[in-house]
């Protein structure tokens, strides 16, 4: 998105991500950010589009961490190929089906003791912690902007260090692949989470936040989807 942050395709004109993250337009099909990228056409498996319009969740309330999550609305539907497919949306607050884990993608490295950015798309499994076991690592953060995990928020991350988000990956997807039950060209991936903010990247017990998908299903359907309300 931009330079700026990320997100996850939710429909055809929609894209979620977190709300304090300023964007200008959004990528499609491509894990290279600096390879050449066509405009849209019929033919092509891979543009950009810009965005018109910035919906934040109606509770939030900037700079406070909780209600973090937004809808970016594009200039035109998009049309869907091999390269670009819609995010399935985890519903269910309990994510126990999904495992203990979750793929986090970014396009920072960490290169000679400093953050950069990648020219390809990074990916690295990470795991979902408990809300209390993070609450007592964050103790000392407590501030009026954000003092503890909320049930809208979940927390992920390698406590040994070494692998996590970054604050400049906030608004990405934290999700899980989905085995098929039949051979397909496609890899189905639920997003469970959206990347709220982080506290001193890859350094252990420092996990980030997350926005909890699965509380914010309502409100993103009927702001995609009104008609059907």
């Amino acid at each position: 998105i931009g330079h700026y942050g990320r997100g996850s395709r939710a429909s055809a004109s929609h894209i979620s991500h977190v709300d304090h993250v300023p964007a200008m337009f959004i990528r499609l099909g491509r894990k290279n950010l600096y390879s050449a990228y066509p405009k849209l056409t019929s033919m092509i498996s891979n543009y950009d589009v810009n965005i018109s319009k910035i919906i934040p969740h109606p509770n939030y309330n900037r700079p406070h961490k909780y209600f973090d999550i937004g809808l970016m609305e594009l200039e035109w539907e998009v049309s869907f190929n091999e390269f670009v497919q819609p995010a399935c949306l985890w519903g269910h607050r309990d994510i126990s089906k999904l495992g203990t884990t979750g793929i986090l993608t970014s396009w920072i490295i960490l290169q000679d003791a400093k953050y950069k950015l990648s020219e390809e798309l990074q990916a690295a499994v990470i795991d979902v912690l408990d809300n209390k076991v993070c609450d007592d690592l964050y103790k000392s953060i407590c501030s009026r902007y954000w003092c503890g995990f909320h049930d809208d928020q979940l927390c992920a991350g390698n406590l040994a260090g070494g692998v996590d988000a970054c604050q400049d990956d906030i608004g990405g997807p934290l999700q899980v692949k989905i085995d098929m039950d039949v051979k397909s060209s496609f890899n189905i991936y639920q997003v469970f989470g959206v990347e709220s903010f982080g506290i001193r990247c890859s350094q252990g017990n420092r996990p980030s936040a997350y926005s909890r998908v699965a509380n914010f299903i309502d409100w993103i359907e009927d702001t995609v989807w009104p008609e059907k309300q």
